[in-house]
């Protein structure tokens, strides 16, 4: 769970990692909540684990996708669809989406181009704005990006690109999108606003 919702983000199973830093600065602080009595859970400090994980640092990225991906997820539950879809109808829509990591500045949308699927902001920010850098306003976890031109298979009104931190987004491509609007109709009220 996100640490400032009481919304279910995720679910790691028996001997299941879950690492808590990942490849952003500003990630989503996550909590973990058991769900079964008398659950153990092993925690190890980062100050200790990280040091001598810089030996292998291919196994420090591979804990840090995991970590990206609980962090996402958790920070799309944090705004519309953790507020008004359930558990099971969140989990149809997030089964469908990829991950989507995006360098700082790394542009998601050009202006006057389709937007090619549906996009929420899982960590870090999204802003918009214009081609020239100026930023107008800014998306955080758990919003949409451009929600009412996947509707209308319309083109972006600004440009979208990674804040200064980068961005984790969960992402799925326009025919899924469509897909779920069909098989999830509060989705379809979510985008419409």
């Amino acid at each position: 769970m996100p640490a400032i919702a009481d919304v279910a983000c995720g679910a790691a199973g028996e001997r299941e990692l879950v690492y808590g830093r990942g490849t952003l600065e500003e990630g989503v602080t996550l909590r973990l909540v058991a769900t079964a009595p008398d659950t153990q859970i092993a925690i190890w400090d980062l100050d200790v684990i990280e040091p001598p994980l810089k030996e292998c640092p291919w196994v420090l990225q591979e804990l840090q996708e995991v970590a990206d991906r609980y962090q996402a997820l958790a920070g799309v539950s944090m705004g519309p669809m953790g507020d008004r879809l359930d558990d099971s109808l969140r989990g149809m829509v997030l089964s469908r989406c990829k991950l989507l990591k995006l360098l700082p500045g790394e542009v998601l949308v050009e202006k006057g181009k389709p937007v090619g699927g549906l996009f929420i902001v899982g960590a870090g920010r999204i802003e918009l704005g214009e081609a020239n850098g100026a930023s107008t306003s800014e998306l955080q976890p758990g919003d949409f990006v451009f929600p009412t031109t996947i509707l209308m298979a319309g083109s972006a009104p600004s440009v979208a690109r990674a804040g200064a931190g980068g961005a984790l987004l969960m992402a799925a491509d326009r025919h899924d999108a469509h897909e779920l609007m069909v098989s999830v109709p509060p989705l379809l009220e979510l985008l419409a606003g």
